[in-house]
């Protein structure tokens, strides 16, 4: 019984650490990779723009 109790507790401790580390990764990856991606769709964004007005103008 004691068995089965001391078993849950570290089931338990393991599934705590895992969802930590898993939770910090979500906490610290998204500074550099959505930066990232955030400017890349920004220059997109300008650069659709400049097509947009430079096909408007042809018109």
């Amino acid at each position: 019984m004691e068995m089965m109790q001391m078993r849950l507790c570290i089931n338990r401790c393991i599934v705590l650490a895992v969802t930590f580390l898993v939770l910090m990764n979500f906490y610290l990856a998204p500074k550099s990779v959505v930066a990232y991606n955030t400017k890349n769709l920004t220059t997109m964004n300008i650069m659709a723009k400049q097509d947009i007005t430079k096909s408007v103008s042809k018109n």
